[in-house]
């Protein structure tokens, strides 16, 4: 009897276990990799709160109008720019104020540098010959540089406000990743990649000072042009075989 319950025990524990943890990759399906790319411990639904349809932010995170034509920047936005204000409307007034017409949009916030996340981009790639490729392979083998995030559904006009370098910009100088006792990171790359209507912005972090189990929690905090979006991870779920994966 005692044989019998701990053999009920562990195979209710198997059927419970989320499918990144016991099925091979090749064998996830369409339906898995929706699930893990948008309700997962790596992909939240997270609210994007607009700035009022008055004030938009600076480089320098105060109150005003973006300027037009500053801070220009390399091809990747990767430069510093000038900083500032002006106090008279700019070029890009109008698409601040229609962007904050909506006061709140729904992102899904991706940790697309996780392991689960690039494995289910292989499986999207390669299909059934996703754990036989030498390329989905030397991939997947491969230790991300950096901790890359994603926020994909931001309406175009929530960037278009401050122009395509100049939103980089504001990115990369107030968004962070947060964990408590420890310096904030903050982005070293910006890329836009357009979606319709929307566009995904993947943001990479440096791994410099490494983010750690006992961390607990990690908050994101993204300046997305006029939307800012805020998600806390639980870095307990976020492990795969006792991993913590990121």
């Amino acid at each position: 009897m005692r044989l019998a319950a701990l053999f009920l025990c562990i195979s209710a524990c198997l059927s419970a276990a989320d499918f990144w943890e016991n099925k091979p990759l090749t064998e996830w399906s369409d339906k898995d990799i929706q699930k893990l790319v948008t309700n997962s411990p790596w992909a939240r639904q997270a609210k994007g709160v607009a700035d009022s349809p008055t004030q938009t932010t600076s480089l320098d995170g105060a109150p005003g109008i973006p300027e037009a034509g500053l801070g220009r920047t390399s091809s990747e936005g990767l430069g510093a720019g000038s900083s500032g204000t002006l106090n008279s409307p700019s070029p890009f007034d109008s698409a601040t104020r229609a962007a904050a017409a909506i006061p709140e949009v729904s992102v899904t916030v991706r940790w697309l540098s996780a392991l689960p996340m690039r494995q289910a981009q292989m499986r999207a790639k390669y299909g059934k010959e996703a754990d036989s490729s030498p390329a989905a392979k030397q991939y997947l083998e491969t230790e991300p540089t950096y901790y890359t995030l994603g926020v994909a559904g931001v309406p175009g006009l929530y960037l278009s406000a401050y122009g395509g370098d100049r939103a980089k910009e504001l990115i990369q100088k107030l968004t962070t990743l947060t964990m408590k006792g420890k310096e904030a990171l903050r982005p070293v790359a910006v890329q836009f990649i357009p979606n319709g209507a929307n566009i995904d912005v993947l943001i990479a972090f440096p791994r410099t000072s490494p983010i750690a189990l006992s961390d607990q929690d990690v908050d994101f905090n993204g300046r997305l042009g006029t939307l800012g979006v805020h998600y806390r991870f639980r870095l307990k779920d976020m492990q795969v075989r006792g991993k913590l994966e990121l």
